[in-house]
């Protein structure tokens, strides 16, 4: 089974976990893969007002047989409460910092925290199995509250199981966030269960129910539905649709986003 991100659903919202990618069998070839997007995402966070988020990354994936190494940068917007930071954490939601009254609305940009992610593949039958690390570095600016200026780890894995054309899977994750000056982090476990379908020869999708338990004593734990689709449109060539819709206060109300890749070999 040719698989690409392990994880990446669980670790942060984007587009498709590794089982709901196309499948094949592993080549020992090395392929290059640059992709850029936009994602968008609302919520309210029981704040009384909405929390808005730009994000537009670009994403260099290098897949080599059973792994998988990228690195994304994005360049984001935030329109939100002054005491909200925005999601530059791997978990991606917006963090609210002390006081949680203040009304003042203020909208910052900049570049965005950076993403190092790896996933390796044990195995795809009769069970797959993938395992996958992510390092978010503090690249994005404190003073706008884009970043908390603290680097973030996470680890987890995959496990999946091929039947046909359907392929259930669950995620794992922990996610254990840097200590920023002046408020606190938790360490999160998060998952995802659901699974993945094959629509057509080079078109893919996935549904599921994802958690995660919140980071901030500011936040309600996180749940979502999500759900995506990964298609070739080209020989080297793939876009992918994905979103979400909260079912918790902790969860943002609705994400939408949209990725188009090239890969070279």
């Amino acid at each position: 089974m040719r698989l690409r991100f392990a994880l990446l659903a669980t670790l942060c919202l984007v587009p498709l976990p590794a089982a709901a990618q196309a499948t094949g069998t592993p080549a020992t070839k090395t392929t290059v893969e640059i992709s850029s997007g936009i994602e968008y995402q609302q919520g309210s966070y029981n704040l009384g007002q909405n929390v808005d988020l730009l994000s537009l990354p670009t994403t260099l994936t290098v897949r080599h047989g059973k792994l998988t190494l990228a690195a994304s940068l994005p360049y984001v917007r935030l329109s939100a409460p002054a005491n909200v930071v925005t999601g530059g954490g791997i978990l991606g939601v917006p963090i609210i910092v002390p006081p949680t009254t203040s009304t003042e609305r203020r909208t910052r940009s900049g570049i965005g925290d950076l993403r190092l992610t790896g996933s390796y593949t044990l195995s795809s039958a009769p069970v797959g199995l993938s395992l996958s690390a992510q390092v978010k570095l503090p690249t994005a600016s404190t003073a706008k509250g884009i970043g908390t200026g603290k680097t973030d780890v996470a680890v987890g894995g995959e496990l999946f199981k091929q039947m046909g054309r359907v392929t259930p899977y669950l995620d794992l994750a922990y996610t254990m966030p840097g200590s920023p000056a002046g408020y606190h982090l938790d360490d999160s476990l998060s998952g995802q269960i659901g699974a993945a379908v094959q629509l057509g020869r080079r078109v893919r999708g996935h549904l599921g129910y994802a958690y995660a338990a919140a980071i901030s004593p500011t936040l309600d734990d996180q749940q979502s539905l999500v759900a995506g689709l990964n298609m070739g449109i080209a020989k080297r060539a793939t876009l992918a649709m994905y979103g979400s819709a909260g079912l918790s206060r902790g969860a943002p109300d609705v994400v939408a986003g949209l990725q188009i890749g090239l890969a070279f070999e």
